[in-house]
């Protein structure tokens, strides 16, 4: 199987690749550009979530307990604001204790329980995961504009897939990685439910950007 340092490499081509498509085609600005390449990277990462052990799947967990409190922070501003004043001196430890609690409870309270119920190249290793990412990075995006959450979701969702080809192409046997299903029911059920969630969701906040297209076609 292909090692940690060739889906990291892939994750950042295909982030890149996503990034500078984002800059020549809809202005994307360097700072959101750079968001889509990181996440992008992270996102050929992400179905080795369910790997049994080891230093690269520690590095994964570590980065995601970074990237996770930060992509959160524009849905729980409502609710930090009723407890700062920004100006007021409170908000630099405020955000210390934000962000280094979201650290260790995503670090050893989340993780430590996916790696528990998931088995390695089990749903996190299918076609359906690699939506449930795309659609999880679009709507955590969301709030950066809209330009950003798409490209975003297609950059993660792009390089989980990337990740599942060339564990197929490795393991010379296609369906290995690019299955719908897991060897769990339970787990297969789960990342359907998500799936089918999130994507009434994405489509809920896409419908304004393609309505003008739907009424074209609907009035032709």
């Amino acid at each position: 199987m292909p090692e940690f340092k060739t889906h990291l490499a892939a994750g950042a081509a295909v982030g890149g690749a996503a990034a500078a498509w984002g800059m020549m085609s809809h202005d994307l600005n360097l700072v959101h550009a750079v968001a889509v390449a990181v996440l992008g990277t992270t996102g050929g990462l992400l179905p080795n979530l369910d790997s049994d052990s080891g230093k690269p799947l520690s590095l994964m967990f570590q980065l995601i307990s970074i990237l996770l409190p930060v992509l959160l922070l524009p849905y729980a501003w409502p609710y930090i604001r009723l407890y700062i004043r920004p100006g007021s001196g409170k908000d630099i430890p405020f955000f210390l204790c934000y962000y280094t609690v979201s650290y260790l409870l995503i670090h050893y309270g989340i993780m430590p329980v996916v790696k528990r119920f998931t088995k390695h190249r089990g749903m996190m290793h299918s076609l359906p995961f690699a939506v449930v990412a795309g659609e999880a990075a679009f709507l955590l995006l969301r709030p950066s504009g809209m330009t950003t959450a798409i490209y975003g979701g297609l950059a993660v969702m792009s390089a989980c897939l990337v990740h599942l080809i060339l564990d197929d192409l490795a393991s010379a046997s296609l369906g290995n990685s690019l299955k719908m299903k897991g060897p769990h029911l339970a787990g297969t059920l789960a990342v359907y439910a998500m799936m089918v969630g999130l994507g009434i969701e994405v489509t809920v906040r896409l419908l304004p950007v393609f309505r003008p297209f739907l009424k074209k076609i609907l009035d032709l």
